[in-house]
C-alpha cells in the first residue's frame, strides 16, 4: 500500500489483509506510526487489490490527537 502524510514523501510498503480481503492492518511500530498519523492532518492512500484497479481514499486527520489522549492515557504513553 502506498500513503502519504501531509506533503511528505509517499511511502510504499506491505499492509496486513485481513482474511476476508476487506481491510489492511499497518505492519510495523504501531505507536510511532500513530504518532505520525497524529502530527498530520490528512493521509492519502492508494492500494490495488489482487487482480483488481487501485483505489484510492484521503483521510481528514484533524482532530485524531485530541481523540487519542484516552488511549494514550490508558496505555501510558506520549
Amino acid at each position: 500500500m502506498l500513503y502519504r502524510l501531509d506533503k511528505q514523501k509517499a511511502v510504499e510498503r506491505n499492509w496486513l489483509v485481513s482474511t476476508d480481503t476487506k481491510a489492511v492492518f499497518y505492519k510495523g511500530n504501531d505507536i510511532d506510526f500513530i504518532r505520525k498519523l497524529a502530527n498530520s492532518s490528512k493521509m492519502y492512500t492508494k492500494i490495488t487489490p489482487y487482480n483488481e484497479s487501485p483505489v484510492s481514499a484521503t483521510f481528514n486527520l484533524n482532530g485524531l490527537s485530541n481523540a487519542l489522549k484516552p488511549l494514550q492515557a490508558a496505555c501510558n504513553w506520549k
